[in-house]
């Protein structure tokens, strides 16, 4: 069976039915930003909530970060999911910053 990258999260986290599905007229300026996985993954499965709101996929298009309160932030930063804690997962210059709102600390799975 071919499973794509993002088969052990969808076995792990249930996903809950509501969801907002990909529109590539408002979200088509993301797809060049991120790997063709996560574009693919979010034209399957949409932007929503998982294991009852514990972590989310985030629509980029309504992203909540501010450069403001994240210096490092640029205009090439998306917001890929978000833990019901406020953590954010970010893709950024080719590379996934995890971002801890309650200790300020950056970490990047480079």
């Amino acid at each position: 069976m071919n499973k794509n990258p993002f088969s052990l999260f969808h076995e792990t986290y249930k996903a809950n039915k509501d969801f907002v599905e990909f529109d590539s007229m408002k979200h088509e300026k993301f797809t060049s930003q991120v790997p063709e996985d996560i574009v693919s993954e979010w034209k399957e499965f949409g932007f929503r909530g998982y294991s009852d709101g514990l972590i989310l996929t985030c629509d980029p298009s309504e992203s909540l970060l501010s450069t403001e309160d994240w210096s490092f932030l640029d205009s090439s930063g998306v917001e890929i999911l978000r833990t019901a804690f406020g953590d954010v997962c970010v893709w950024q210059n080719n590379e996934f910053l995890w971002l801890n709102v309650h200790s300020g600390k950056i970490t990047d799975f480079s």
